[in-house]
């Protein structure tokens, strides 16, 4: 059977009035409360028990520290969805007066990743000389954009012969 996104879009918007209507909307929002929404209606967990988090000493590992906070989470979360789609992201504080040092484990369902700016290109030149026999070559450099036309002479000098 099939589903026609309209009907779908119109449900979501009954649940959660932000996205409802025909504005645009942020897909990786929309995405975060579906997911939040469907692992709450999946959630195997009935009876959610108040459990304080739990604490390591100095001598426990960040592994066994990281599983002590994925069972303390299951004890209120667990789903198809938490199965599927979440994870733990690691978090230290510390303190420069006394050097103490805090870790906790905090379970997230996306994880928004910055993307390095891109500082390498593509060039593809073709290069015809004066000999009429010669066939013209094209070539593909990829360089920093940094230091574009003294990195682009050299290369392609040392890709062709011609200084």
């Amino acid at each position: 059977s099939t589903l026609a996104p309209h009907s779908f879009k119109r449900t979501i918007g009954r649940f959660y009035p932000q996205f409802s209507g025909r504005e645009q909307h942020d897909s990786q929002e929309f995405l975060a409360q579906l997911l939040d929404g469907m692992h709450e209606d999946l959630n195997r967990v009935k009876v959610k028990p108040y459990v304080s988090s739990p604490e390591g000493d100095k001598d426990t590992s960040d592994e066994t520290l990281g599983e002590m906070y994925w069972d303390w989470y299951q004890l209120r979360n667990k789903s198809i969805i938490t199965d599927l789609f979440q994870g733990q992201l690691k978090s230290t504080v510390h303190c420069t007066d006394c050097s103490y040092r805090s870790v906790s484990f905090d379970a997230f369902s996306c994880l928004s990743l910055p993307l390095p700016p891109d500082t390498m290109r593509l060039f593809r030149i073709t290069v015809v000389t004066l000999d009429p026999l010669q066939v013209p070559v094209t070539y593909g450099i990829v360089i920093s954009s940094e230091n574009l036309a003294v990195d682009l002479k050299t290369r392609l000098s040392s890709l062709c012969g011609i200084n």
